[in-house]
Formats: C-alpha cells, sequence, structure tokens
C-alpha cells in the first residue's frame, strides 16, 4: 500500500512538472527571439557608456570596470556599454550588431568549482600571456572565443561571439583588445 501510495505521488510529481515544461515551452515558442545583448535590455538598469581614459595610442581608449579594479584598451570607434546592474563590466559595441562583445570580472576565490568548471567547457585552450606579460588562458568553446586572466581570487573575461569570418578579419584588433587586459594598480 505504501509504495503504491509513493508511486502514486511520484507520477503526480512527474505529470506536474511535464505540465509546468510544457506550459513554459509554449510560451517560449510564442516570443520573439532576441539576441543575448537586447535580452538584457528589459531587466537591467538603463544603459550608460562608459568614461575613457586616453591610450598611448590616439587611435584606442582605454576603460576600467571599478568593480575589480581592471582596465582594457578598445579602438577608439567601439563604445563600451554598461548593462550590468552590479558593475561587473561592459558589453563592447563594435559597430557589428551580430558581435556580441564583453568583458567583465568575477570573484573566482568564492567559487573555485565554477572557475575549473568554466575551463573544462572549453573545446581548446592555448596558454597566451597578455601585454604585461601576465599569464592568461585563451579558450575556444563553439563559436566563441574566452580570453581568462586569472588571479588567486579574481578573473577577468574578455569575451567575443561573432561570425567566424568577422572574426578572422579582426583578429588583430581583437587580440589586442584581448591582451591589453591588466589590472589598474599594475600600469
Amino acid at each position: 500500500m505504501r509504495a503504491a501510495y509513493l508511486g502514486l505521488s511520484v507520477l503526480l510529481l512527474v505529470f506536474t512538472a511535464c505540465k509546468r515544461s510544457a506550459d513554459t515551452q509554449s510560451e517560449t515558442i510564442d516570443t520573439p527571439s532576441k539576441d543575448s545583448a537586447s535580452a538584457l535590455d528589459g531587466i537591467t538598469d538603463p544603459i550608460e557608456e562608459a568614461g575613457y581614459l586616453p591610450a598611448d595610442d590616439p587611435a584606442w581608449k582605454t576603460i576600467i570596470i571599478d568593480r575589480f579594479h581592471f582596465a582594457l584598451e578598445i579602438p577608439a570607434t567601439w563604445k563600451a556599454l554598461d548593462k550590468s546592474n552590479n558593475g561587473d563590466g561592459y558589453f563592447l559595441d563594435c559597430g557589428v550588431e551580430q558581435a556580441d562583445i564583453r568583458v567583465y570580472g568575477e570573484n573566482i576565490s568564492a567559487n573555485p568549482v565554477m572557475a575549473e568548471a568554466e575551463l573544462a567547457a572549453c573545446d581548446k585552450m592555448e596558454d597566451i600571456h597578455f601585454a604585461n606579460g601576465y599569464p592568461g588562458t585563451h579558450c575556444f568553446q563553439g563559436k566563441d572565443d574566452y580570453y581568462y586572466y586569472d588571479t588567486p581570487d579574481l578573473r577577468m573575461i574578455f569575451y567575443v561571439h561573432a561570425d567566424a569570418q568577422w572574426k578572422r578579419d579582426h583578429a588583430e584588433v581583437l587580440d589586442r583588445v584581448a591582451k591589453s587586459l591588466y589590472f589598474v594598480q599594475e600600469k
């Protein structure tokens, strides 16, 4: 009797979960899809453009992510847009709508398992060195590129999602931006 009751309870629970999943899926199907940047528009603070510092080269400018005290250089024609509620980084507007480029930081000392899981998800990894000589990792994950600058406590990430041909055409610029990451105290 107890086993039958338990079995019936499990069946009811599965049915309820499936029903909720089906309801959620139908709502998702009816909703127009959005790219990752525009999907955030409804849940984030108003977009503000970053403040910039001049770079050594006038064709470039420097942005600083105050929360984690790190910076990077971007082409003067790009914009850094703050779409986060917690100040962890910026979306970088390079003038190409299909390119999703971001820079952000995270505290890896609080969650080392997550930090290792991010690296384990890479299809391929390459060791790199940032412009200041600090070692890092270039992670290839499907169409995405992640550049990781890890310290014992923090991880800085430069992320690029774009068409493979566009990335090849802009490889030098993307490499320079990625490798320009540094902690503000270092420069």
